[in-house]
């Protein structure tokens, strides 16, 4: 529950933090992207221009239309803008909006929880668990104390063989729970180290090697992330989803997985809450243009 909440449990809502499941949901079962999820957002990104390593600072939908400010100085105009950034961004005030966003939606903002699991991937030169772990993809432990708690506690198999026949043998875990907080501060080797303890616990009959690579998130340490994904904490309802989600004036827009109550917590509702977005624009933008004409046509007349 940790792990897909991203927060202990004593701060998540008993009676909310599974809303989303009284909503239909996806029936196929979820894929890995072998070349990861770069595949699937250079296809959506194809012909379009975006505009690299420019950190918004300001949105100011004060007049006619919405300039957006960045740090480096530069200026966009635009008729919309649509706000996508992670929830933690905007709890933490990193972008100012003018005028200041409405009391309710703020107050939503606030009061969502922004959850946090960081991710440890292990490359290894051969696959020590097979000879354990048969015919699943998945394995874990269970925590000796409560301090270490979603510390390492579920392995997922990503092992492959490529196009050439190389093999590649990798295990995916995460850090999650109490185990953020005993984590806290320590460097990758560290935690790397401290993950491998745990696999020579479950594997004591092998003589598991060292990796040869190795990688560990920071994403609470980004200032560009702070989180992984939503949850709701205690005290709060799923009506917070669509006061985040909610337009501003028909110039601000919001979309992202903390404003998707049907998807929380994933990429399918991140995604799908930029069409829903989209399609909210498009059909402002309509309606203005509809408007434009009928008082044109009223002044000719």
């Amino acid at each position: 529950m940790e792990l897909v909440s991203g927060c202990s449990v004593e701060e998540l809502s008993a009676m909310h933090w599974d809303q989303h499941e009284a909503f239909p949901q996806l029936g196929n079962s979820s894929i890995l992207l072998s070349q990861g999820a770069s595949q699937l957002l250079n296809l959506l990104s194809e012909d379009l221009d975006i505009q690299y390593n420019v950190e918004v600072v300001k949105i100011d939908y004060s007049g006619m239309g919405v300039i957006v400010h960045a740090s480096s100085g530069g200026v966009f105009k635009a008729d919309k803008v649509l706000v996508t950034v992670p929830l933690a961004v905007l709890q933490n005030d990193i972008i100012e909006f003018v005028p200041p966003l409405p009391a309710e939606k703020t107050k939503a903002i606030k009061s969502l929880g922004a959850g946090v699991v960081e991710m440890v991937v292990l490359q290894f030169k051969r696959n020590f668990w097979k000879e354990k772990v048969k015919d699943v993809d998945v394995f874990g432990h269970i925590a000796s104390d409560e301090s270490s708690r979603g510390l390492f506690s579920v392995f997922y198999d990503l092992s492959r063989v490529h196009k050439s026949g190389k093999e590649s043998h990798i295990l995916v875990t995460y850090i999650a729970g109490n185990g953020l907080k005993k984590m806290f501060g320590k460097t990758s080797k560290e935690i790397v180290d401290a993950c491998m303890k745990v696999l020579y616990k479950l594997f004591p009959e092998q003589n598991v090697p060292e990796p040869n690579a190795y990688y560990t998130s920071h994403w609470k340490n980004d200032r560009f992330t702070r989180m992984s994904y939503s949850y709701i904490p205690v005290g709060v309802d799923a009506s917070v989803y669509s006061h985040i989600a909610q337009e501003v004036e028909e110039k601000v827009f919001f979309a992202g997985e903390a404003t998707c109550c049907q998807f929380p917590q994933s990429m399918s509702g991140a995604y799908w809450s930029g069409l829903r977005e989209a399609e909210k624009i498009l059909d402002s933008l309509e309606c203005s243009k509809i408007a434009t004409d009928s008082t044109f046509l009223h002044s000719v007349i």
